[in-house]
């Protein structure tokens, strides 16, 4: 009798451990496949990955300027002169005991540059050989323009008389005068080239 009771007991025993063991299994095999939990009992919650929270905030946004290409842009050019002088008409000379000669020129001066000209005077002084000649019994002739606009040119008809010894005059027609001009404004100087008229032609010397 004894025998029974221990055969018995372990039987019970077995049999609820096997139900203990099919109840877990049951149990787990239910919550991975979405059953649900059986009402009571603890319940295994599943860990999910939970993402981080980032908070997106825009950048500084910079604005860009448009610059104009340099390379497309000229350098506007500053003040400058050209004078081209010709001779309206033959000179007109007299001899005693110098030399006079009356001389009648048409000029043009062009400011080549991109701004305005302001107070140019004209300065000419005339060499015969080694020495100066009088112009208009003074050592240079000065001629007021005034006002010279941007790439614009003065048309200008000037007449003086030269006054010159008798070798100076002799030098003179043998080689003709050259004329040294010198054109101011408030914004500068241009020096002219040596322009050499004879009796008839001036000319780049």
């Amino acid at each position: 009798m004894k025998k029974l009771v221990i055969i018995a007991s372990s039987v019970i025993g077995c049999l609820i451990i096997v139900s203990v063991g099919l109840f877990a299994f049951a149990y787990f095999k239910g919550v991975g496949a979405g059953a649900k939990p059986v009402p009571g009992a603890a319940q295994y919650i599943q860990p999910t990955a939970t993402p981080l929270l980032t908070s997106q905030i825009p950048g500084p946004v910079t604005q860009k300027t448009p610059v104009s290409n340099p390379g497309n842009t000229p350098t506007p050019a500053p003040v400058g002169f050209d004078l081209i002088i010709e001779q309206s008409k033959p000179s007109e000379s007299s001899v005693f005991l110098s030399v006079s000669v009356k001389v009648y020129l048409h000029a043009e001066l062009s400011n080549t540059g991109d701004f305005t000209a302001h107070n140019v005077e004209v300065t000419t002084r005339a060499r015969v050989g080694n020495d100066y000649a009088a112009i208009d019994g003074k050592q240079a002739l000065v001629v007021g323009v005034g006002t010279v606009a941007a790439r614009s040119t003065v048309p200008k008809e000037i007449s003086f008389t030269l006054d010159m010894s008798l070798s100076q005059g002799q030098n003179a027609q043998s080689h003709g005068i050259y004329f040294e001009v010198v054109v101011s404004s408030t914004e500068g100087k241009s020096y002219i080239p040596l322009m050499l008229c004879d009796q008839t032609a001036c000319a780049p010397a």
